[in-house]
């Protein structure tokens, strides 16, 4: 496989993960796109000057596209619709997210509206935007009823975060914070609402209803997804005072608990979350050795594969082309694989969507 060429010059061999996702934002792009230029036009009738949102838009709506397609199914009106989940979830979301995590992905770095939604009232007037535009597409009080709940329990999330941040608590792993981790409903692992509402839209788009198999899909396509970021991000967790899965099991490993438990200490008392340039790269490197050797991927894969598995066999009964859903769940299961493989670490450099199309 050729390397990817960025600016002109040859990087590094995409992975796996990197190509399936490029060929299925390939067989929705137009729809995609249009949706895109649908957002920026909403977006500068509200006085927000943005040109690009490509990257937030193409991922955050593909579930919808994909999901659509799979119920065979083409309403004018999910442009629309999907339109109105990114104004009223999307960028509101994340860019909370951020305010609450303090520090934009990379992704999310170069966009200039992150600064222009700090703008007083601009929030708001992107959600009611958003919430006029999937009630008046769908038609469905079904649906505005779907995307506040999900963003109410998006909130939750990100608000049980911010409140754990830096307690030595969460360093007490037991059995029970393993179990809960997992299985809890107000678990960071269901924090990631957007493939439940875009599948949930399209769902009701096709329907009037979602459907209790639908729910579950999606909601395992966020499990997985969360689960590959908290991989690729987990030195990034620590830095900011968090206990992420991957840690959690590398603290109950015998081997390196000790150890670990004293780093993560020291890095907290430290205020490791507050530099700008975190760990020096000797001991960001003895950090996730650390938490390698306690193995806790293992679990993580293994318990990824049933999810993949009992998903894709659910999928078979739900969709009348399940293959073009079980496709979004293979490569968030691969992503998890792509994090291991690169040592607990994000692609370097990660692939915007048009870097993606580059390859697909």
């Amino acid at each position: 496989m050729d390397p990817i060429m960025l600016n002109g010059q040859p990087t590094r061999t995409p992975s796996e993960d990197q190509m399936l996702l490029a060929s299925v934002l390939r067989r929705y792009e137009d729809k995609l796109e249009r949706t895109h230029e649908r957002v920026v036009q909403r977006l500068k009738s509200n006085t927000i000057d943005v040109t690009d949102l490509r990257d937030l838009t193409y991922r955050h709506t593909l579930p919808l596209f994909a999901a659509l397609d799979a119920l065979s199914c083409e309403p004018r009106c999910a442009e629309q619709v999907a339109c109105g989940a990114v104004l009223a979830y999307s960028i509101p979301l994340v860019a909370l997210d951020t305010k609450l995590d303090g520090r934009a992905s990379s992704l999310r770095q170069s966009e200039s509206i992150w600064d222009e939604i700090e703008r007083p009232g601009v929030a708001k007037l992107l959600t009611y935007s958003g919430y006029n535009d999937i009630a008046e597409g769908s038609g469905s009080a079904i649906a505005v009823r779907l995307i506040s709940r999900i963003a109410s329990d998006t909130i939750a999330a990100m608000n049980l975060d911010a409140t754990r941040r830096g307690l030595s608590s969460q360093l007490e792993v037991d059995s029970r914070f393993m179990d809960d981790y997992w299985n809890s409903p107000g678990s960071r692992l269901r924090g990631s609402g957007i493939g439940r509402l875009m599948i949930g839209l399209a769902s009701i788009l096709a329907d009037g209803e979602v459907t209790a198999g639908r729910d579950q899909i999606s909601t395992t396509l966020g499990i997985l997804r969360q689960l590959a970021d908290e991989l690729m991000d987990v030195v990034e967790d620590v830095l900011h005072g968090l206990v992420t899965l991957p840690v959690a099991y590398a603290l109950r490993c015998p081997r390196v608990s000790a150890e670990l438990t004293k780093m993560i200490q020291r890095i907290w008392r430290e205020g490791a979350g507050s530099r700008s340039q975190g760990l020096q790269s000797p001991e960001e490197c003895h950090l996730r050795e650390l938490i390698l050797m306690g193995a806790g991927h293992r679990q993580i894969m293994q318990a990824a594969d049933q999810l993949l598995d009992n998903a894709c066999h659910l999928s078979l009964n739900t969709f009348a082309t399940p293959e073009r859903v079980d496709v979004l769940l293979i490569h968030r299961r691969k992503q998890i694989d792509s994090a291991v493989a690169n040592r607990l670490r994000e692609p370097s450099p990660p692939l915007s969507v048009g870097d993606l199309l580059a390859i697909a």
